[in-house]
């Protein structure tokens, strides 16, 4: 920013209070938009994904996990944001998933706000690149949910309507 105002010949003070304001104007979005929400980096081997989404008769933990697997080169930032029944902002995290590679998110790892092992809602997730989202819901037993890709010109946005941790 201040890069453009000075390259159109503007006054130091004057670069000075556009950046000043650009800044509070991206405060002000921010929190209005709950993306002051701490958002926490999550990195899963992908060997530890089997016992996870395992039936367990014995220990049913409801737990949702997010698949999100690469088929290109180079690895991709995905920024997700979880959502509870109501629409109330829970949490947010962040992963890479490295190409031609699979990385994971599990619901327990979203909620920051409410307390972990109580989480029902949604998650909607942004990569710049595109990913092949699988979504499971394991526990007692084990089943496959539904998740959306909806692309736009500069990113790929992937929607996990139900999303729980129990």
């Amino acid at each position: 920013m201040k890069r453009f105002l000075s390259a159109l010949n503007i006054p130091a003070a004057g670069v000075a209070l556009a950046v000043s304001g650009w800044a509070l104007a991206e405060d002000t979005l921010e929190a209005s938009a709950g993306l002051d929400v701490a958002e926490v980096e999550i990195q899963h081997d992908v060997a530890e994904l089997e016992p996870i989404i395992k039936p367990d008769p014995v220990n049913p933990v409801i737990n949702t996990a997010m698949v999100f697997s690469r088929q290109k080169k180079g690895r991709v930032l995905v920024r997700c944001a979880g959502y509870d029944r109501h629409g109330t902002l829970v949490g947010r995290a962040r992963l890479w998933v490295k190409g031609h590679g699979v990385a994971f998110l599990l619901a327990s790892d979203i909620p920051t706000v409410t307390p972990a092992y109580r989480f029902l809602g949604s998650v909607k997730c942004t990569s710049t690149d595109s990913l092949v989202p699988s979504v499971y819901i394991s526990g007692h037993g084990f089943t496959s949910a539904r998740s959306l890709v909806l692309p736009n010109w500069n990113r790929n946005e992937i929607y996990f309507p139900l999303v729980a941790v129990f």
